[in-house]
């Protein structure tokens, strides 16, 4: 039913090859390092007027014909960012039916299907997490852990609607961040020679360090308060021995349940070494919409903090194009255990070796 067109993935944005092309090779050769060019976006959020049914709304690489027709203007300034793939486009009518049609053999016996109608508006919540090839990273065939920590944070309005780095704030400031952040930080105090430093006068263990850092991170970056940072009299160092450590078999009953506690889980991703510096580029964006964090990197391999799962999974399936090039694995380690995916618009589900000395799926 779609059409299936040339298109590529550049700096975490899709568009189309122009008609004029027969193939990527012959568009990649015509591309003027540095030079404007017009070329149609695809988004899988097309921003149509909220109506009886959510339109314009889908997933890669699955997009719509008859949205998004404007041009963007963009300059390519190295073409080893340009990543080609071969999307499908769809007209809204044709794209209500094939995903009816995969609700229909995939979402029964999710705690979260309802049955649908013969009525369009019974698809709405299902464009945004489920693709036309299956994948869905919101399928719950087991109660999640509730998103407690990055779900507060988003409540967190004290911190930017009263936060003043070159005033004095209000005791308030203190007071959000205690009670939205689900964290206890009993003892902290605002730096009265700095206010833009929070201090946390106990040492934190590992999950308040690594949500505290998450936190700061958001802050500074995604609201522009750039001075910003939770700060601890005394540290735990965050690296690869230490990460490896809190997925031990003695710690991993505990590791669970603060997992389960802030809803979130630990990652590691690893791939082709020569893609460090385009990985952890595309990384920080999910950072900056505190999805994730990355805790610990090295050539090839990083650790991160998972803040929301679900919607994290969700964007690497969006670059696979990207991370399939840098033939990315990524294993997760949350409340329930261990997965692990190669990343790739399929997301397949890989088998998880058991290391045999330990018997413990949590260390690899």
């Amino acid at each position: 039913m779609g059409e299936k067109r040339l298109a590529f993935f550049y700096r975490d944005f899709y568009y189309l090859v122009p008609d004029q092309y027969s193939s990527f090779e012959e568009f990649l050769r015509s591309v003027d390092i540095n030079k404007p060019i017009e070329l149609r976006l695809l988004t899988e959020n097309n921003n149509v007027p909220k109506a009886d049914v959510d339109k314009g709304i889908c997933i890669a690489p699955y997009f719509y014909s008859e949205y998004g027709y404007a041009d963007a203007k963009i300059t390519i300034c190295d073409v080893s960012d340009v990543f080609p793939v071969e999307v499908e486009l769809f007209s809204q009518k044709d794209y209500n039916e094939k995903l009816r049609e995969v609700i229909l053999n995939y979402c029964p016996g999710c705690l979260k299907y309802k049955p649908i109608s013969n009525r369009n508006n019974s698809l709405n919540g299902h464009f945004e997490e489920i693709s036309l090839n299956s994948v869905c990273f919101y399928r719950q065939n087991e109660k999640p852990a509730p998103r407690v920590f990055r779900n507060n944070i988003f409540g967190l309005g004290g911190i930017w609607r009263h936060f003043d780095p070159d005033g004095s704030p209000p005791d308030d400031v203190i007071e959000s961040i205690k009670s939205a952040a689900y964290i206890k930080y009993d003892s902290a105090y605002l730096d009265k020679s700095d206010p833009s430093l929070l201090h946390i006068s106990f040492k934190p263990d590992f999950f308040v360090q690594v949500l505290s850092d998450s936190l700061s991170y958001y802050i500074a970056e995604a609201l522009n308060f750039t001075e910003f940072r939770i700060t601890f009299e005394s540290q735990i160092e965050i690296n690869d021995k230490e990460i490896k450590r809190q997925l031990s078999a003695a710690n991993r009953e505990a590791f669970q349940k603060n997992c389960k506690k802030y809803g979130a889980a630990l990652a590691e991703l690893t791939f082709v070494p020569e893609f460090n510096e385009k990985i952890i580029r595309s990384l920080d964006s999910l950072c900056r919409s505190f999805y994730s964090s990355v805790l610990w990197k090295d050539d090839g391999r990083c650790f991160l903090i998972i803040l929301d799962e679900c919607s994290f999974m969700k964007e690497l399936h969006f670059r696979a194009p990207l991370f399939e090039a840098a033939l990315s694995h990524i294993k997760i380690f949350d409340q329930y255990g261990e997965k692990q995916y190669r990343v790739s618009f399929d997301m397949k589900e890989e088998t998880v070796k058991l290391t045999s000395a330990l018997k413990n799926p949590f260390f690899d």
